[in-house]
């Protein structure tokens, strides 16, 4: 229900940014950049302030995302350039084609045709080998971020594609860190918004309001895939529950 609240309630200025700043927009890409054929996607999840949009960038299919409300897509470009430092991690993210942090606010990928890993999972049609190595990758995944000093905080099943049996884990905005100096920036809104946001990515589940630790967006996904420690992924639980804690972030 909070989920389809913001959706709602972003709409009306995803509309309002659609209807006065897309033509320059679309102009500005097909300019600067010689980008082709812009179409919006999925406009009724333009939510937390961002739009998306696919075309063609020399002769191949682009993914783009704008960022017009919350002013966090450097956080999309900063955590990938370090996470590009970490071979555990490296081929497991998409690097930017181009982006624009100054006047539109877009960063362009190229567009995967790869399913995500929650429609993986729901066809129910994976075998034990694949499982086993979703949760060996996971927990590749996450020693990166926590070797990088990353709280990726946004982990869940649809930020992770499935590409010829690897995982690619998309949408750095909300990633964060404890130390100032990596570069990563907090919600820029209203005490009240900002908290309800975030609260919408599982910070209400920790043992503390709005504290999030590297290893608590997998520890989710872990139990979204229905895994426990006595189950038949038993030891790769219990490699991910090990690493609770490493690396901390607060917003209190």
């Amino acid at each position: 229900m909070l989920v389809k609240y913001f959706r709602l309630r972003h709409l009306p200025r995803a509309l309002i940014w659609f209807v006065f700043r897309y033509p320059a927009f679309r102009q500005t890409l097909k300019r600067k950049y010689g980008v082709e054929h812009l179409h919006a996607l999925r406009v009724t999840d333009w939510h937390h302030g961002c739009g998306y949009f696919s075309a063609r960038y020399k002769g191949r299919k682009i993914f783009i995302k704008s960022d017009y409300g919350l002013g966090l897509l450097p956080n999309e470009v900063t955590a990938q350039e370090i996470l590009r430092k970490y071979p555990e991690i490296s081929r497991r993210i998409l690097p930017p084609l181009f982006y624009d942090a100054e006047n539109f606010h877009f960063v362009a990928y190229e567009y995967i045709e790869a399913p995500t890993l929650k429609a993986v999972l729901n066809e129910r049609r994976v075998s034990a080998e694949m499982l086993s190595s979703i949760c060996q990758q996971l927990t590749c995944i996450l020693d990166a971020l926590y070797k990088a000093r990353i709280v990726y905080r946004d982990f869940k099943l649809d930020n992770i594609f499935v590409f010829n049996s690897s995982l690619i884990l998309i949408d750095f905005m909300f990633a964060i860190s404890p130390d100032p100096n990596i570069g990563l920036k907090e919600v820029k809104s209203n005490r009240f918004l900002r908290t309800l946001i975030l609260r919408n990515m599982g910070g209400a589940s920790q043992k503390e309001s709005l504290l999030w630790d590297d290893a608590f967006g997998l520890h989710r996904l872990m139990k979204e895939m229905n895994y426990t420690l006595d189950g038949e992924f038993g030891d790769h639980c219990r490699k991910i529950a090990e690493r609770v804690g490493r690396l901390e972030y607060s917003l209190n």
